[in-house]
């Protein structure tokens, strides 16, 4: 298996387990993994997962992100949850971390003020939200 496809496994697993366990959400799909290069200045304003290039995606279930390049190479490039139950939750920034949350959650990533940052993410797709 290359890399790239045990990145894709792992993160595919991550996400239906976190699904079976905390949402039981419809899912039916995996949305197949993007890898986001961030270098000097580069961000992501707050946003939830639920667009596409064609606007708002009513079958966004699950959003799984992994942290690929060691912390100490980077600064900033924080991937933040502004307001979860009332606070700001920043999540690890270890390498191989992955993080999962349903799609709907508001983040955002802080600019990266040295280096360059990468995750691979992929989204678990399923009948459209009622």
């Amino acid at each position: 298996m290359s890399g790239f496809e045990h990145i894709t496994e792992r993160l595919y697993q991550a996400a239906e387990a976190a699904n079976d366990e905390y949402w039981n959400l419809d899912v039916s799909d995996v949305r197949g993994v993007g890898i986001n290069v961030y270098t000097r200045d580069g961000f992501i304003p707050k946003h939830f997962d639920m667009f596409n290039t064609w606007g708002l995606d009513m079958t966004d279930k699950v959003s799984a992100v992994a942290m690929l390049t060691d912390p100490s190479e980077y600064g900033g490039g924080e991937l933040v949850f502004p307001d979860v139950a009332g606070a700001r939750l920043t999540a690890h920034k270890a390498q191989g971390t992955v993080i999962v949350f349903p799609a709907f959650i508001v983040h955002e990533v802080t600019r990266v003020t040295r280096g360059k940052r990468v995750i691979a993410n992929v989204g678990l797709h399923g009948e459209p939200w009622r």
